[in-house]
């Protein structure tokens, strides 16, 4: 076989060779979260919603098909997703949700704070309600329908279990509204201990904040 040919054989079969490689990637990297997801699901008694194929069509282009696990803990509903990359946004996010069994009515909306996304909000009008505890204001952005009711709302009891979970979940961003406590968690969750421990913390808040 001629040298040409050869070269010829390899930019044939090299795409083809990656290819493949990407393949047993992504399987591999599906069968692992599943397993993950399987065990939070025997563990913590939910659901488990294996992914319907390899590959979803989202936001316009193929993504990974994800697993999910939803179930009542508690007494509250719950739900543990993965959110595929959007197109210009930066990462992708797992998803832990507690909701309520009711709203709270309160217009109420609690995010970490953070310099540049609050300036631009209160440029648009959206007010940073200040509840006279220095450590939580400057650790949350506090939105809310009417200041003194969020003020009396947010019990030293309610501002310490959302402290402890911004804080306790590594790399994630909380929110808490009317109908839920959230916590997306950049990329994948590295281990089922880390997704229970997380849980926990959200059914913490969920309980200090919602009173039935």
């Amino acid at each position: 076989m001629s040298f040409g040919s050869l070269w010829f054989l390899l930019i044939l079969f090299f795409p083809v060779g990656l290819l493949m490689l990407w393949w047993a990637f992504v399987k591999n990297t599906s069968i692992k979260l599943q397993r993950r997801y399987q065990q939070v699901a025997r563990t913590m008694e939910m659901q488990y919603i294996p992914p319907r194929k390899l590959f979803q069509r989202k936001h316009g282009h193929l993504v990974m098909d994800y697993p999910s696990l939803t179930g009542n803990l508690q007494g509250l509903q719950c739900r543990i997703w993965f959110d595929p990359q959007k197109r210009g946004s930066l990462a992708a996010h797992t998803l832990l949700e507690v909701y309520f069994p009711r709203t709270l009515q309160m217009g109420l909306k609690i995010t970490p704070e953070i310099k540049v996304f609050t300036k631009i909000s209160s440029a648009f009008g959206s007010n940073d309600i200040q509840i006279n505890d220095e450590v939580f204001d400057r650790s949350f952005h506090i939105q809310g329908a009417n200041p003194n009711q969020v003020f009396h709302f947010l019990t030293p009891e309610c501002k310490m279990a959302i402290y402890n979970a911004q804080t306790g979940i590594p790399s994630s961003t909380l929110l808490v509204n009317d109908f839920m406590v959230q916590s997306r968690v950049r990329m994948f969750m590295h281990s089922p201990e880390e997704m229970i421990h997380s849980m926990k913390h959200l059914l913490g808040v969920a309980h200090a904040v919602f009173k039935p």
